[in-house]
C-alpha cells in the first residue's frame, strides 16, 4: 500500500463517492486566502483530488490546509485504512456468496445421489418380487404335474434323452434344463459355456435344476458379492457346489471381503 508521501495513488486506495465539481472551487478559494481547513474540508479536498487523479504528497496538503505535516499524514493514513477495511468487507461478502453457491451445488448432488439410490432399491424390489413369482409358479407345477398317457401322444412308448444322454421313457426328456440355468446366469459372467455344460452332464445336475436356477436368481437379487460384480464363472459355480453357500449380506461400516476364488477360474476344471 502506498504511503501518504506517494503522489501516484488511485481512487482504489480510498473509498469515496463522486462529489460535485463546485466544491473544488470553494476549497481552492479557501486555500488561497490562507484559511485553515477543518478535518471535514480536508477529507472533501482529498476526495476531489482523487476524482481528478491528482492527490498530492502530505507535505503539500499540509501547507494547503494550514496544518502541520504530521497532522496531514495522520488524516491521509486514517482514510486509507478505512478504505482497506471496506475492501476487506466486500471480499468477505463475496466469499460468503461463493460458499452459499457451493453448498447449493452439494445439496443438488446429494438429491441426485438419493434419487439414484431410490431407483436401485426399487429395481432390487422388482427383481425380488419376480423371483418370488417364479418360485411360486415352479412350486405349483411340481405339486400339480401334467398327466401323460403311458403310450404318449403317439400311442407308443417314446424314448427321449436327458442331459446325460441316458434314455428316459415317456417323452422328450429334460435336455433343456442346462439352457434354462444358463439363461438366468448374470450377463457379463457367462464364460466357457462348453466346459459348464460338460460339468452339468457329468454331475447329472438336471435332477436339481430347479434348485440351481432358483439359487442363481436369488443371488442376483440378494447376494452382496454378486450385486457388486464378484460372480464366479459358471464352471466354478457348478464344480464348487456354490448353491450351498450362504447368501453374502453387506456388513455395516465394512465392505464384504472377497477373495480371488470368487471370480477367478477353477483350475480343477481345466483338465
Amino acid at each position: 500500500m502506498p504511503t501518504p508521501d506517494n503522489a501516484d495513488v488511485s481512487r482504489r486506495d480510498y473509498f469515496f463517492p463522486v462529489l460535485p465539481a463546485p466544491l473544488r472551487s470553494l476549497l481552492d478559494a479557501k486555500a488561497k486566502r490562507g484559511e485553515e481547513f477543518s478535518e471535514d474540508e480536508a477529507v472533501l479536498d482529498v476526495m476531489l483530488a482523487l476524482d481528478r487523479n491528482d492527490l498530492r504528497p502530505h507535505r503539500y496538503l499540509a501547507k494547503r490546509w494550514g496544518w502541520s505535516a504530521s497532522r496531514a499524514y495522520r488524516v491521509l493514513d486514517a482514510l486509507r485504512t478505512e478504505a482497506a477495511r471496506w475492501r476487506r468487507f466486500g471480499a468477505d461478502v463475496k466469499h460468503s456468496e461463493t460458499e452459499v453457491k457451493h453448498s447449493e451445488t452439494e445439496n443438488a448432488h446429494i438429491v441426485a445421489v438419493k434419487g439414484t439410490s431410490e431407483t436401485q432399491v426399487k429395481h432390487s424390489e422388482t427383481e425380488a418380487k419376480q423371483y418370488r413369482t417364479d418360485s411360486d409358479t415352479r412350486t405349483q407345477k411340481k405339486q400339480n404335474p401334467p398327466i401323460v398317457p403311458p403310450g404318449g401322444a403317439g400311442g407308443g412308448v417314446e424314448t427321449g434323452k436327458d442331459a446325460t444322454g441316458n434314455g428316459v421313457p415317456g417323452g422328450a426328456g429334460r435336455a433343456d434344463r442346462f439352457a434354462e440355468w444358463w439363461s438366468v446366469y448374470p450377463s457379463g459372467h457367462k464364460v466357457k459355456k462348453k466346459d459348464a455344460l460338460k460339468k452339468w452332464r457329468a454331475r447329472k445336475l438336471d435332477r436339481i435344476a430347479d434348485t440351481l436356477i432358483a439359487d442363481v436368481q436369488r443371488r442376483v437379487a440378494e447376494d452382496d458379492k454378486w450385486k457388486r460384480g464378484f460372480v464366479p464363472n459358471p464352471t466354478t459355480y457348478l464344480n464348487g457346489d456354490r448353491w450351498e453357500d450362504d447368501i453374502a449380506r453387506p456388513k455395516r461400516g465394512d465392505s464384504a471381503v472377497t477373495t480371488s476364488a470368487d471370480f477367478l477360474p477353477d483350475f480343477a476344471d481345466m483338465d
